[in-house]
């Protein structure tokens, strides 16, 4: 939800990261809290449901650099003005 309410990149695709984070938390948490016998929960969802959250910490953490730069390279590209 906070990444629709946020106005900025960093925001957003902090929010992004942070989502995909905890996704990887709490998958973790349950992967090693289930017991061999307990078939409610296949592991193998559990493991989809971690590598779901690597994925949306990567691909958060990989759009807010390449805005960064791209930030940067418009800043330098700009013509410095005295007045």
């Amino acid at each position: 939800m906070s990444m629709f309410l946020s106005r900025t990149v960093a925001g957003r695709y902090g929010a992004l990261a942070g989502f995909g984070a905890s996704l990887m938390f709490i998958s973790r948490i349950q992967y090693l809290n289930i017991d061999v016998s307990d078939e409610r929960i296949p592991k193998n969802y559990l493991i989809l449901i971690f590598v779901l959250g690597v994925l949306f910490l990567v691909r958060g953490l990989w759009v807010y650099i390449a805005a960064r730069r791209a930030v940067r390279r418009m800043m330098t590209a700009l013509p410095v003005t005295v007045v």
